[in-house]
């Protein structure tokens, strides 16, 4: 009865080792099988790609995460100015993604509805899909010919006084306006980035919307508030895709909340623009 409790624990010490020894032979093997595929990747970056003879950083060929990670940080103008100064017009950003700095090449690439947005695009389809994130050729070159028109000479000449009106002649009253008052002892507060914002809207919604949000004149940057926290929900989404799904939209659900502001206010104001056509209160804008 020893000798056979004896064998017995023997033949279990021995399948134990062999489980052992197995799972070592398949961790091995796995570790070689990716060793081998990501000096494949490598290799395939570096010198079998399409993209291997356009210059741009070592790291950008292989991953995605760099330039991410750069795009999250606020560093993409940064960056690109220097590697446009490195490299040239033309440099990678991330493995199949490239950068060109060339006006003539952008004009080329932009000028045909066949032209694809790369995946970065689709971080800023937070709403609908728009001319500016759509991967559908066939969806651009509808929008090409809708929107088309309206930069042509002809149209630009009937909206030209609604865009001084609206623009330049808005920034210079309210400019002089601050500086007169700072002659009684307020000093005068001239914001660039955020004065040519709220002109721009001021300018989209007389001419989009038909309606006078006169934010420059009222000091409302509620609308550039709207936007710049638009766009860093789109960098995050970027980053992380899966952001504004439960649970991770509690984090950033401040700005989901500004999204969604922003876009029941655009709706808003596109239904009484329509409900104003329909009942023939106002003219069709030259828009």
């Amino acid at each position: 009865m020893a000798i056979y409790e004896l064998l017995l624990a023997n033949l279990a010490h021995t399948a134990e080792h062999l489980q052992q020894l197995e799972f070592i032979h398949y961790a091995q093997l796995a570790v070689a099988v990716a060793g081998a595929l990501s000096v494949g990747y490598i290799f395939y970056s570096l010198y079998l790609s399409p993209y291997s003879r356009i210059p741009g950083r070592l790291l950008y060929r292989l991953s995605s995460i760099p330039s991410r990670l750069v795009m999250l940080f606020g560093q993409l103008p940064e960056v690109s100015e220097a590697d446009y100064y490195h490299f040239g017009d033309i440099f990678m950003m991330s493995p199949n993604v490239v950068i060109l700095s060339n006006p003539a090449d952008c004009r080329a690439v932009l000028s045909t509805h066949r032209f694809i947005k790369s995946d970065m695009y689709k971080a800023f389809a937070l709403i609908d899909e728009t001319m500016f994130t759509t991967h559908s050729a066939d969806l651009t070159h509808v929008r090409r010919r809708q929107v088309g028109p309206a930069f042509t000479h002809g149209y630009l000449n009937e909206m030209e006084p609604i865009i001084l009106e609206c623009g330049i002649h808005a920034i210079k009253a309210k400019w002089d306006k601050e500086i007169t008052q700072s002659a009684t002892g307020r000093s005068a507060s001239v914001n660039y980035a955020l004065h040519f914002s709220m002109t721009s809207f001021d300018i989209i919604g007389a001419l989009g919307y038909g309606q006078r949000f006169n934010a420059l004149h009222n000091n409302t940057a509620k609308i550039v508030d709207w936007v710049n926290d638009y766009n860093k929900l789109a960098i995050v989404k970027l980053v992380f895709d899966q952001v504004i799904s439960f649970p991770a939209r509690l984090l950033v659900r401040q700005l989901i909340q500004s999204r969604d502001e922003f876009v029941a206010f655009g709706n808003a104001a596109a239904e009484r623009r329509r409900e104003q056509l329909r009942q023939g209160q106002i003219e069709k804008p030259k828009d």
